[in-house]
């Protein structure tokens, strides 16, 4: 038996009857209309079937986007000062390192943030002097460090927002400046923010499931993707009413009755529907 739609009771009476003989009207919602809003392309390789679930679901059911500052930070050699005043929410403050001449700086400073599917950050730096003209950042994502920019930067009072180039789980962010003139200058870093998108599903209900060896997806839709997934599991997935995806291995909730006339727990069962999630969607691949 395999769970289509989710719904819940929308009113619920006292009455006289025996409960055989109640009717309550229960409303059932196809989420999979708004889960399969974007295709999915990504391989993965050795992962938990329920981490690879999580996974899609971050990068693909994204509803918005807002900034998030770092949590904590990493200043290795402790060559920073002031280190919590770059995520303080204060334009005015700022952490500081001495940079050589001629040279970027030999210390990072890592942000750290507990882990959030990130697609940019943005930062406020301010020259000290002249001559600390450059920053690069770097973001830590897939198990490695990525170079996301370097190069030049707006003065102290505008934010300077860096994109990645798509959506992924990130834990910190690391910066470092360089110094053109000829004798040491301090560099200041004023504030810095993580993009932070927000998911419009939920997996409070994602089992972890086998690793897979080896799976890939080339622009299929996320509901084709979660079932290709639970067929190689032996497992089986829906959507409840909330927008939490359930994925658990079948043996564990079979379905407790059939829906069939005989059934004492209920009259009759009548459905009346719509065209509210009717769907009529085309999906274009376009090569450039």
């Amino acid at each position: 038996t395999k769970k289509l739609f989710s719904g819940r009771i929308l009113s619920k009476k006292e009455s006289f009857l025996p409960p055989n003989l109640l009717k309550y009207p229960v409303e059932c919602v196809d989420h999979t209309r708004d889960l399969d809003k974007k295709l999915v392309t990504e391989s993965y390789k050795d992962q938990g079937a329920g981490d690879i679930i999580k996974n899609l679901i971050a990068k693909y059911t994204i509803t918005s986007i807002s900034w998030m500052s770092p949590t904590s930070h990493l200043d290795e050699h402790d060559k920073w000062e002031f280190e919590t005043y770059a995520y303080d929410d204060n334009d005015a403050s700022y952490t500081f390192t001495p940079v050589p001449p001629t040279s970027w700086g030999a210390d990072f400073l890592d942000l750290l943030i507990d882990e959030v599917i990130c697609n940019k950050v943005r930062f406020k730096a301010r020259f000290s002097q002249d001559d600390i003209t450059a920053i690069s950042l770097y973001v830590y994502y897939e198990d490695t460090w990525h170079k996301i920019y370097e190069g030049g930067y707006n003065t102290w009072s505008v934010w300077n927002e860096i994109p990645l180039d798509g959506f992924y789980l990130v834990t910190r962010a690391a910066a470092v400046f360089y110094n053109s003139g000829d004798i040491e200058k301090n560099a200041h870093l004023h504030e810095f923010d993580f993009g932070v998108a927000e998911p419009d599903f939920t997996t409070n209900n994602v089992e972890d499931g086998p690793i897979i060896p080896d799976i890939s997806f080339d622009n299929v839709q996320v509901s084709e993707a979660i079932t290709k997934i639970a067929e190689i599991c032996g497992y089986e997935w829906y959507i409840d009413y909330d927008k939490d995806v359930h994925f658990f291995d079948k043996n564990t909730y079979p379905a407790p009755f059939q829906l069939d006339d005989d059934q004492e727990y209920y009259k009759d069962l009548i459905i009346n529907t719509d065209i509210s999630q009717l769907r009529n969607r085309v999906y274009v691949k376009a090569l450039g």
